[in-house]
Protein backbone atom coordinates (compact mmCIF):
# COMPACT_ATOMS: atom_id res chain seq x y z
CA UNK A 1 0.00 0.00 0.00
CA UNK A 2 3.04 2.13 0.91
CA UNK A 3 4.42 1.65 -2.60
CA UNK A 4 0.77 2.71 -4.05
CA UNK A 5 0.72 5.74 -1.89
CA UNK A 6 4.22 7.07 -2.89
CA UNK A 7 3.33 6.63 -6.73
CA UNK A 8 0.24 7.72 -6.29
CA UNK A 9 2.04 11.33 -5.17
CA UNK A 10 4.44 10.86 -8.05
CA UNK A 11 1.71 10.90 -10.58
CA UNK A 12 -0.14 13.74 -8.71
CA UNK A 13 3.50 15.90 -8.95
CA UNK A 14 3.56 14.74 -12.46
CA UNK A 15 -0.03 15.99 -13.21
CA UNK A 16 0.86 19.54 -11.94
CA UNK A 17 3.04 20.78 -15.18
CA UNK A 18 0.00 20.04 -17.61
CA UNK A 19 -2.13 21.93 -15.40
CA UNK A 20 0.06 25.05 -16.09
CA UNK A 21 0.59 24.07 -19.03
CA UNK A 22 -3.55 25.07 -20.45
CA UNK A 23 -3.05 28.49 -18.40
CA UNK A 24 0.31 29.18 -20.38
CA UNK A 25 -0.91 28.08 -23.71
CA UNK A 26 -4.41 30.08 -23.37
CA UNK A 27 -1.95 33.28 -22.47
CA UNK A 28 -0.23 32.84 -25.95
CA UNK A 29 -2.31 30.82 -28.21
CA UNK A 30 -5.03 33.59 -29.76
CA UNK A 31 -7.67 30.70 -30.67
CA UNK A 32 -6.64 28.45 -27.61
CA UNK A 33 -9.34 25.14 -27.87
CA UNK A 34 -9.01 23.41 -24.96
CA UNK A 35 -10.13 20.10 -26.58
CA UNK A 36 -7.28 19.77 -28.96
CA UNK A 37 -4.55 19.71 -25.92
CA UNK A 38 -6.83 17.28 -24.00
CA UNK A 39 -7.06 14.89 -27.09
CA UNK A 40 -3.43 15.14 -27.17
CA UNK A 41 -2.78 14.63 -23.64
CA UNK A 42 -4.69 11.34 -23.73
CA UNK A 43 -2.82 10.21 -27.05
CA UNK A 44 0.22 10.65 -25.19
CA UNK A 45 -0.91 8.71 -22.35
CA UNK A 46 -1.97 5.82 -25.00
CA UNK A 47 1.76 6.48 -26.62
CA UNK A 48 2.86 3.90 -23.54
CA UNK A 49 1.95 0.69 -24.92
CA UNK A 50 3.93 1.01 -28.42
CA UNK A 51 6.48 2.41 -26.51
CA UNK A 52 6.60 -0.19 -23.74
CA UNK A 53 6.27 -2.87 -26.63
CA UNK A 54 9.13 -1.43 -28.95
CA UNK A 55 11.14 -1.24 -26.13
CA UNK A 56 10.81 -4.91 -24.99
CA UNK A 57 11.39 -6.12 -28.15
CA UNK A 58 14.93 -4.13 -28.91
CA UNK A 59 18.07 -6.18 -27.95
CA UNK A 60 19.80 -5.66 -24.57
CA UNK A 61 23.43 -4.54 -24.87
CA UNK A 62 25.77 -6.66 -21.89
CA UNK A 63 27.17 -4.20 -19.91
CA UNK A 64 29.14 -1.25 -20.02
CA UNK A 65 29.41 2.30 -21.38
CA UNK A 66 28.03 1.07 -24.49
CA UNK A 67 24.97 -0.52 -23.27
CA UNK A 68 23.97 2.73 -21.13
CA UNK A 69 24.31 5.14 -24.52
CA UNK A 70 22.24 2.33 -26.55
CA UNK A 71 19.55 2.58 -23.90
CA UNK A 72 20.13 6.37 -23.56
CA UNK A 73 19.99 7.16 -27.06
CA UNK A 74 18.17 4.16 -28.54
CA UNK A 75 15.89 2.36 -26.25
CA UNK A 76 14.44 5.30 -24.18
CA UNK A 77 14.74 8.41 -26.48
CA UNK A 78 14.62 7.08 -30.35
CA UNK A 79 11.89 5.02 -29.56
CA UNK A 80 9.40 7.35 -27.17
CA UNK A 81 10.25 10.24 -29.58
CA UNK A 82 9.56 8.22 -32.85
CA UNK A 83 6.26 6.92 -31.51
CA UNK A 84 5.62 10.66 -30.45
CA UNK A 85 6.35 11.20 -34.08
CA UNK A 86 4.50 8.67 -35.63
CA UNK A 87 1.51 8.92 -33.78
CA UNK A 88 0.91 12.58 -33.79
CA UNK A 89 1.54 12.90 -37.63
CA UNK A 90 -1.11 10.09 -37.88
CA UNK A 91 -3.64 11.89 -35.38
CA UNK A 92 -3.53 15.54 -37.31
CA UNK A 93 -6.68 15.23 -38.31
CA UNK A 94 -8.31 13.85 -34.75
CA UNK A 95 -6.30 16.41 -33.32
CA UNK A 96 -6.58 19.26 -35.73
CA UNK A 97 -4.38 21.44 -34.67
CA UNK A 98 -3.55 25.21 -35.92
CA UNK A 99 -3.15 28.88 -34.70
CA UNK A 100 -0.13 27.53 -33.33
CA UNK A 101 -0.63 24.73 -31.52
CA UNK A 102 1.29 22.61 -33.47
CA UNK A 103 3.92 22.86 -30.44
CA UNK A 104 1.63 23.29 -27.81
CA UNK A 105 0.06 19.80 -28.92
CA UNK A 106 3.29 18.26 -28.77
CA UNK A 107 3.73 19.48 -25.16
CA UNK A 108 0.36 17.83 -24.29
CA UNK A 109 1.26 14.75 -26.08
CA UNK A 110 4.58 14.29 -24.23
CA UNK A 111 2.93 15.25 -20.45
CA UNK A 112 0.45 12.59 -21.11
CA UNK A 113 3.17 10.30 -22.09
CA UNK A 114 5.52 11.46 -19.26
CA UNK A 115 3.10 11.29 -16.29
CA UNK A 116 2.79 7.57 -17.28
CA UNK A 117 6.53 7.18 -17.55
CA UNK A 118 7.85 8.47 -14.38
CA UNK A 119 5.21 6.17 -12.00
CA UNK A 120 6.41 2.99 -14.14
CA UNK A 121 9.69 4.10 -12.94
CA UNK A 122 9.02 5.16 -9.71
CA UNK A 123 8.04 1.42 -9.04
CA UNK A 124 11.35 0.32 -10.99
CA UNK A 125 13.70 2.49 -9.49
CA UNK A 126 12.02 4.52 -6.45
CA UNK A 127 15.72 7.00 -5.94
CA UNK A 128 15.28 8.41 -9.32
CA UNK A 129 11.59 8.94 -8.30
CA UNK A 130 11.67 12.76 -7.54
CA UNK A 131 14.46 13.43 -9.99
CA UNK A 132 12.05 12.36 -12.68
CA UNK A 133 9.08 14.41 -11.13
CA UNK A 134 10.71 17.11 -11.20
CA UNK A 135 13.12 17.11 -14.50
CA UNK A 136 10.65 14.92 -16.94
CA UNK A 137 7.97 17.41 -17.23
CA UNK A 138 9.98 20.18 -18.63
CA UNK A 139 12.60 17.97 -20.32
CA UNK A 140 9.29 16.40 -21.75
CA UNK A 141 7.87 19.29 -22.68
CA UNK A 142 10.77 20.55 -24.67
CA UNK A 143 10.96 17.66 -26.86
CA UNK A 144 7.50 17.57 -27.22
CA UNK A 145 7.19 20.71 -28.87
CA UNK A 146 10.10 20.14 -31.27
CA UNK A 147 8.48 16.91 -32.18
CA UNK A 148 4.77 18.80 -32.36
CA UNK A 149 6.15 20.85 -35.09
CA UNK A 150 7.84 18.29 -37.01
CA UNK A 151 4.83 16.46 -36.81
CA UNK A 152 2.54 19.06 -37.93
CA UNK A 153 5.35 19.80 -41.21
CA UNK A 154 4.27 19.30 -44.51
CA UNK A 155 6.97 16.88 -44.87
CA UNK A 156 8.75 14.77 -42.63
CA UNK A 157 11.79 14.96 -44.74
CA UNK A 158 11.78 19.34 -44.81
CA UNK A 159 15.35 20.28 -43.10
CA UNK A 160 13.48 22.09 -40.47
CA UNK A 161 11.37 18.97 -39.35
CA UNK A 162 14.13 16.43 -39.45
CA UNK A 163 16.47 19.37 -37.53
CA UNK A 164 13.63 19.53 -34.79
CA UNK A 165 13.35 15.69 -34.54
CA UNK A 166 16.72 14.89 -34.25
CA UNK A 167 17.30 17.72 -31.38
CA UNK A 168 14.29 16.27 -29.37
CA UNK A 169 16.12 12.50 -29.69
CA UNK A 170 19.48 13.86 -28.67
CA UNK A 171 18.32 16.34 -25.53
CA UNK A 172 16.15 13.32 -24.30
CA UNK A 173 18.91 10.94 -24.63
CA UNK A 174 21.15 13.14 -22.95
CA UNK A 175 19.03 13.79 -20.31
CA UNK A 176 18.51 9.58 -19.88
CA UNK A 177 22.52 9.35 -20.28
CA UNK A 178 22.57 11.51 -16.90
CA UNK A 179 20.42 9.82 -15.28
CA UNK A 180 21.56 6.50 -16.04
CA UNK A 181 25.66 6.56 -15.67
CA UNK A 182 25.92 5.86 -12.06
CA UNK A 183 27.56 8.86 -9.48
CA UNK A 184 26.22 11.26 -12.06
CA UNK A 185 25.82 14.66 -10.36
CA UNK A 186 21.64 15.14 -9.67
CA UNK A 187 22.05 18.99 -11.04
CA UNK A 188 23.04 17.86 -14.69
CA UNK A 189 19.46 16.34 -15.17
CA UNK A 190 18.16 19.21 -14.01
CA UNK A 191 20.08 22.07 -15.97
CA UNK A 192 19.62 19.61 -19.29
CA UNK A 193 15.72 19.48 -18.37
CA UNK A 194 15.67 23.27 -17.63
CA UNK A 195 17.38 24.61 -20.27
CA UNK A 196 15.86 22.49 -23.15
CA UNK A 197 12.56 23.75 -21.95
CA UNK A 198 13.61 27.51 -22.13
CA UNK A 199 15.18 27.15 -25.49
CA UNK A 200 11.23 25.83 -26.48
CA UNK A 201 9.55 28.84 -25.06
CA UNK A 202 9.44 30.57 -27.72
CA UNK A 203 7.94 27.87 -30.00
CA UNK A 204 4.41 28.11 -28.44
CA UNK A 205 2.69 30.93 -29.96
CA UNK A 206 0.74 31.61 -33.45
CA UNK A 207 4.17 32.51 -35.46
CA UNK A 208 5.63 29.00 -35.38
CA UNK A 209 1.67 27.68 -37.13
CA UNK A 210 2.68 26.27 -39.96
CA UNK A 211 6.48 27.71 -40.47
CA UNK A 212 8.44 24.22 -40.56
Amino acid sequence: MSGLLFVARILAVSALPLAACWLWFASRIPAFVPVRLLKSAFLGAAMVVPVAALQYLLPRASSGFGSVLFRSFVVAALVEEGVKLASLRMARRFIASGSGEAAAVGIAASLGLAIFETALYSFADPSVAIVRAVTAAPLHASCGARIGLAADAPSLLSPRAVFSAILAIAVHGAYDLSLFVPGFPSFFPIAIAVVAFISAIGLVGPKNDGDI
